[in-house]
Formats: C-alpha cells, sequence, structure tokens
C-alpha cells in the first residue's frame, strides 16, 4: 500500500521516480510525504527547503536497489523504523540529509564507491541495547563518510567487512559505541568527536 500527502503539492513522488529517465534529477517540492518509496536506476532525489518524507510502518523510507549513479540530497526522513537501505549499489551518495527518530538509519550493503557527507541521524529515547545504529556499512569497497553527527543509537558508524574506509570529521554521542569497526582493512578515522558514549572507538 502506497500512500502519500503534501501540504505544498500533490507530487507523487514514486510516480515521478518511474517515469523518469536515467541520469535524471528529481527536485521534490517542499512538503510533507508519506509512504515508502523505492529507486532501482541512475538518478538524483534532491528536495527542497523543506521537504520531509515519513515512513509508513517498519519499512524503509527510501530503499535503493541494484542501481548505479543515484545521488539522494537535502532531504529530511522521520520514521520509527529504517530511513535509507540500499543493497548492490554502485556509486552511492548521499548527502545533507537529516534523519530523525529512527530505529535504524542508514544501513548499506553491497556497495562499492560509497559517499556519506553531511549526514544528521538522531535515534529514539529508548536504551542504546533496544536501538539500531545511525550508519551500518556490510561488505562494501572504496567508502568514505564524513561531516556527519549522530547521536542517540547503538553504534554511531558500524563498518564490517569493508575495504577501503575513510571516516573523517564526524562527531557521535549519546550512543553505546561512537564507531564499530570488524573485519574491515585499510580503514581511516580521523578528527572524528566522541561524547558520552560508552567507548568511542571500539
Amino acid at each position: 500500500l502506497f500512500t502519500e500527502t503534501s501540504y505544498a503539492s500533490e507530487f507523487d513522488i514514486q510516480k515521478e521516480i518511474h517515469t523518469a529517465e536515467e541520469g535524471a534529477v528529481l527536485i521534490i517540492p517542499a512538503g510533507r510525504y508519506e509512504g515508502n518509496f523505492t529507486i532501482t536506476k541512475s538518478i538524483t532525489l534532491k528536495g527542497e527547503s523543506g521537504t520531509e518524507l515519513v515512513g509508513i510502518g517498519t519499512e524503509a523510507v527510501l530503499q535503493i536497489e541494484g542501481a548505479q549513479a543515484v545521488m539522494v540530497d537535502n532531504l529530511t526522513l522521520t520514521t520509527k523504523g529504517r530511513a535509507i537501505v540500499a543493497s548492490d549499489v554502485e556509486g552511492l551518495t548521499l548527502s545533507r540529509l537529516k534523519i530523525k527518530d529512527v530505529h535504524n538509519g542508514i544501513h548499506i550493503q553491497r556497495a562499492n564507491d560509497l559517499h556519506l557527507q553531511q549526514i544528521s541521524v538522531t535515534g529514539n529515547d529508548a536504551h542504546y541495547s533496544e536501538k539500531g545504529n545511525g550508519i551500518a556499512i556490510f561488505k562494501s569497497k572504496n567508502v568514505e563518510v564524513k561531516d556527519s553527527e549522530i547521536q542517540q543509537v547503538q553504534d554511531g558508524i558500524y563498518i564490517e567487512e569493508v575495504e577501503r574506509v575513510k571516516v573523517t570529521n564526524n562527531t557521535v554521542k549519546n550512543s553505546r559505541y561512537g564507531m564499530h569497526f570488524m573485519y574491515t582493512s585499510d580503514a581511516e578515522v580521523r578528527n572524528n568527536v566522541y561524547l558520552h558514549n560508552v567507548t568511542g572507538l571500539m
């Protein structure tokens, strides 16, 4: 079931994504849109000031699958579940995103050439043992996470089975581990700030 509302327009996000040509830049007008949206092609999804996507149920607000050269920029995402889930992607850029009141912020697996910057993630008020991670990346290569702020989650940035990852100029606070690395090679971690976590870097 897909529904969508906006106080600014009747813009149908999923229809616009479906009909857009490969490589298109899709500007979402300012407004509040309820629904769960899917991207399976090369596209840029960009919000105006005041564009908010609100998830329904526990499915991801935005799911990106099997696509190359996707950019998502300048959006607010609100959900009790997962904000963004991406699988089998190449050349994915996520920037200027505000994610709030989530269980899981961003979950990415099997990605190559991944760039995350200026991401704000705020979890809920539950104990960290009952929360998901802010940004979690699995089985990927060539990853960069920078200039982001994450708080009130389990682990701020969780990295597992990643080759070549650079994590710089991020702040993680009021969580369990600021950053958590498992089975990862060629990792560079610089100029990050950890405040009021159980452990800063694991």
